[in-house]
């Protein structure tokens, strides 16, 4: 599987924190930690029943390579959405 966009955890590993870009004031969220990592409630409401399916079965599936996958789909969904927000407010 092949994503445009880096994903949260692929941007900590980079030095990023949660994939917010480095000077950008990093919110205080919600998150719950996982074999890579923490997983941060997302940025976009959208996202949040989805985010708390994940939560719910991180003690089930969390190592397994399906649940590595639906996190980095998740987070890289919930960056594109900050992209888009960000985007959209500098063009007003």
């Amino acid at each position: 599987m092949t994503l445009e966009h880096p994903t949260v955890t692929q941007m900590r590993k980079k030095g990023y924190p949660s994939g917010y870009e480095e000077g950008d004031k990093e919110e205080k969220q919600p998150y719950f930690t996982n074999k890579n990592g923490m997983t941060f409630e997302p940025t976009h409401s959208i996202l949040q029943d989805l985010y708390k399916h994940i939560e719910k079965y991180n003690s089930v599936l969390g190592g397994s390579r399906f649940y590595d996958d639906l996190i980095d789909i998740y987070e890289t969904i919930d960056f594109d959405l900050k992209e888009d927000k960000n985007e959209r407010a500098e063009e007003e």
